[in-house]
């Protein structure tokens, strides 16, 4: 009954029982396919749930908004804000409001490198590296807004919601496509231990079993990296990387060698 193995077998077996590895390879692609992404999945909840997390105890868009974005209102083309600087020059941010009479924004206050937003009482400069941007208060349709209503806005709008939507399934689109790079890098080793192994794995045999070999690897830097984006931690990601590739190493070993034990041969088909 190897072709049926349900995921949480699947999964225990990948994790542990290297005995029964032979086992895993009579799954077919399709099964081996969705399990590869339910695991990206748990690594990607693991890894930005601190991160979502976050973001829902400061109350979605609009709770950010509500606690970042100065009180401020526009009547009769102007815009009535308290002065407001702030500047990152690692990220590369530059934020300017400056609302006194002497106070011009201009395309010149903009450096190469930077996201810049800057405001005087009539208009609002946005640029980056690519795009200067310029809005000007006097259009008739920024007057009257005031903090509140944008707040408000983001609270109720189905747009910004899809957006956020979007924004999470393509992250992990990126995901997965890591982990597909990971799986070939698992194939990689499993291809350079056979040489010494020797166990008779068609390639099909040796793709699932690089699904199967990244489980606890994944899961393991998974948890680790989450762990660090709590600590505050943002230093360079090399632990991660070699501690991965040295798991997925013995993973495969164990499971060519086990593969090999108790089967002699395994005719794993694509």
């Amino acid at each position: 009954g190897g072709k049926f193995m349900k995921f949480s077998s699947q999964f225990i077996t990948a994790l542990c029982r290297f005995g029964q590895y032979s086992r895993l390879l009579l799954n077919k692609p399709m099964r081996v396919f969705w399990y590869f992404i339910i695991i990206c999945a748990l690594c990607f909840c693991i890894k930005c749930g601190a991160f979502f997390h976050g973001y829902t105890q400061a109350g979605g868009v609009s709770g950010l908004a509500n606690t970042y974005l100065p009180e401020f209102s526009i009547e009769n083309g102007k815009l009535i804000c308290a002065d407001y600087k702030f500047e990152d020059e690692i990220a590369g941010i530059d934020i300017v409001v400056d609302t006194s009479p002497d106070f011009e924004a201009t395309k010149e206050m903009v450096s190469d490198n930077t996201v810049a937003i800057i405001a005087d009482s009539t208009k609002l400069i946005v640029a980056n590296p690519m795009q200067y941007q310029e809005i000007r208060f006097d259009d008739r349709s920024f007057d009257g807004l005031t903090k509140e209503k944008i707040v408000k806005y983001l609270d109720q709008s189905l747009l910004v919601k899809l957006m956020i939507g979007c924004i999470v399934f393509m992250m992990f689109g990126m995901y997965v496509f890591n982990y597909a790079i990971y799986v070939l890098l698992s194939i990689c080793i499993g291809n350079l231990i056979n040489a010494f192994v020797k166990t008779q794995i068609r390639y099909g045999g040796m793709v699932k079993l690089g699904v199967y070999a990244i489980t606890f690897p994944s899961l393991l830097t998974a948890v680790t990296s989450a762990v660090m984006n709590v600590l505050g931690y943002t230093g360079n990601n090399n632990f991660n990387v070699i501690l991965f590739a040295v798991l997925v190493g013995v993973y495969m070993y164990l499971g060519l060698k086990n593969i090999k034990a108790s089967n002699g041969y395994i005719v794993a088909t694509l």
